[in-house]
């Protein structure tokens, strides 16, 4: 049980597939379902990295992080968050919008009215990782300057090599203390979210038709941001 220490959750059944399907080795499915939520978890490695994939239905992030550290390992040390979003919801701080098919990184945060809290609680371990997270996505990002080829055949569109990278926040060591989940877990612990556009906003027509490829996206650069990881500690 001990040594996952990487956590990844979605709370769409297809990025659930597409992040399996990303795993290098499958070790184990479990059912952590409840009558609060449909919870469902992969155990396999990526890298050479102990990974840990939930699925939350009803998009319980902090409790699927508290169930991820009391059921499987104790000794979790990051966590990712993805996806597929809308436009509209990045329309703040008078930064540009992030275009159809673009994945967004962001720190993440569990719940955002705590980042005060986290800042003052953050572990020397736990500042360590983030910022060995916040290196293996600059790294990431480097390696693919134009973007990351994500092709795709679907009946509504052709195959398409699409930019499927795009920096919300500026990604560096003094903004560490933005990118942790703290709710239902034992000590603070560093989290990143890679969601990929799926449509313009609530209700665009067009998402359903977008839904895979940005799931498939949002994956592909989680599973290279994990390559680009060093040794956790």
């Amino acid at each position: 049980m001990v040594g996952y220490s990487i956590g990844w959750m979605v709370c769409l059944y297809t990025a659930y597939v597409d992040a399996r399907s990303q795993l290098d080795t499958f070790e184990e499915d479990l059912d952590w379902s409840d009558n609060e939520d449909t919870l469902l978890a992969t155990k396999g490695t990526i890298a050479g990295h102990k990974v840990v994939i939930a699925f939350t239905q009803n998009k319980k992030f902090p409790r699927t992080a508290g169930k991820m550290t009391r059921h499987i390992f104790n000794d979790v040390k990051l966590f990712f968050i993805g996806g597929v979003d809308f436009v509209s919801s990045h329309q703040f701080d008078n930064r540009p919008l992030p275009s159809l098919g673009d994945c967004v990184l962001s720190p993440g945060s569990c719940r955002p009215h705590l980042w005060h809290e986290i800042r003052q609680n953050l572990k020397k371990k736990a500042r360590m990782n983030a910022k060995r997270l916040l290196t293996a996505a600059g790294d990431f990002r480097a390696q693919n300057p134009q973007g990351v080829p994500i092709t795709m055949d679907n009946v509504n569109y052709n195959s398409i090599n699409i930019n499927a990278l795009y920096e919300m926040y500026e990604l560096s060591a003094e903004r560490q203390d933005r990118i942790c989940c703290a709710e239902e877990t034992n000590y603070v612990v560093p989290c990143m979210i890679a969601s990929c556009m799926g449509g313009f906003h609530q209700g665009d027509e067009n998402f359903n038709a977008w839904v895979p490829f940005a799931s498939k996206a949002s994956a592909t650069v989680i599973r290279g941001i994990i390559q680009n990881l060093e040794r956790l500690t």
